[in-house]
């Protein structure tokens, strides 16, 4: 192993001063778009159209430097990962930094295809990663790291790494990949730029498409008639409430022995009735239930708008209830049994038209 020395020449010492502010941007730079940020935000995500424009100014030679420069530094900080995982830390510790400088070797290449070069290093990067769209904190947290890589000793042996060198690796290593994000548009060509943006608003688009099929699926009223019961005897499916409407009158609802019961009938999309049948569920041959006193309460529009009541006898002939005039829009019918003769209530058919 070498003796430890500094991976490169330190810049010339401006380490207490902060990057500046950046400078406003030149002409070569497209103005942004006087729209609040965060509108801001999504619609050059969408459509990258600032990227574009700095893909046509900066042309190919340079874009060529800056994939090669990022190229080597995504290579060098993947190498120092790997060495830092399997032990080697002092040496991962060395590359990690080579990997941060290597990547803003990116920054005067894009400075001088922009127009945006400064005699002061420290002063063009804090420029040109504003520019690229690096935060004021993480910009100054990539020019920390840095001036602090190169200014400490680092050690030579892995036995002598401390946990404060673990922190600086970690600091290298996320600058680093900051930086590299932050150029990563730049090394596109127009072309390349322009199916990018095409795929994101297509993707987006599927995206609220799933969306709003699955908010249909979930919340749409399906079609058809439906119904359900307070109660069934035995809980038996063989007596259950969907027995009311399958148009059978040997098949019927019972209620538990001795309790008053009612079915609910879902009715979508609502349509207008004339008048509603009932048959009464007496349980052949046995003839020991059926509903006795009831009440039909119908409603349209979620709302109850008649109210019938009435006596079957223990008989399975057709009752057929006249609702007036015509009602519209209705829904949802409820029956109650009230009473019942024998053991229990029962319902073998509910008819409506």
């Amino acid at each position: 192993a070498r003796a430890a020395e500094p991976a490169r020449a330190a810049e010339p010492a401006r380490a207490a001063e902060p990057a500046r502010a950046a400078e406003p941007a030149r002409a070569a730079v497209p103005a942004r778009a006087a729209v609040p940020g965060l509108l801001a935000g999504v619609v050059e995500h969408y459509t990258l159209r600032r990227a574009r424009a700095v893909a046509s100014t900066l042309g190919e030679a340079p874009r060529e430097e800056l994939a090669q420069a990022l190229a080597l530094g995504a290579q060098r900080a993947e190498a120092a990962e790997t060495l830092w995982h399997n032990g080697h830390a002092s040496e991962a510790l060395r590359l990690g930094l080579e990997a941060l400088e290597d990547t803003l070797d990116a920054v005067p290449v894009f400075a001088r295809g922009l127009g945006l070069t400064d005699h002061d290093p420290l002063r063009e990067r804090a420029l040109v990663l504003s520019a690229r769209g690096m935060r004021p904190d993480a910009a100054a947290e990539v020019e920390g790291v840095l001036r602090e890589a190169r200014s400490v000793p680092l050690p030579t042996l892995d036995r002598d790494v401390t946990p404060a060198h673990t922190a600086l690796f970690r600091r290298l290593t996320s600058a680093q990949h900051q930086s590299a994000r932050a150029f990563a548009l730049a090394v596109r060509t127009p072309r390349q730029l322009g199916a990018t943006a095409l795929g994101r608003v297509l993707r987006a688009v599927l995206a609220v498409a799933i969306v709003a099929g699955v908010a249909y699926v979930l919340t749409r009223t399906p079609e058809g008639v439906f119904i359900d019961a307070s109660a069934v005897w035995a809980d038996s499916d063989n007596f259950s409430a969907d027995k009311v409407i399958d148009g059978r009158p040997d098949t019927m609802w019972l209620a538990p022995d001795g309790t008053e019961a009612t079915l609910d009938v879902r009715i979508s999309p609502g349509r207008t009735l004339h008048t509603v049948r009932l048959i009464n569920g007496i349980n052949l041959p046995h003839r020991d239930r059926g509903t006795q006193e009831y009440r039909v309460e119908v409603f349209a529009h979620g709302v109850a708008v008649r109210t019938l009541e009435g006596t079957l006898e223990s008989t399975d002939a057709p009752v057929e209830l006249n609702l007036g005039a015509p009602v519209e829009g209705v829904d949802h019918l409820r029956f109650t049994a009230r009473s019942h003769h024998r053991v229990g209530a029962g319902l073998a058919e509910l008819q409506f038209e």
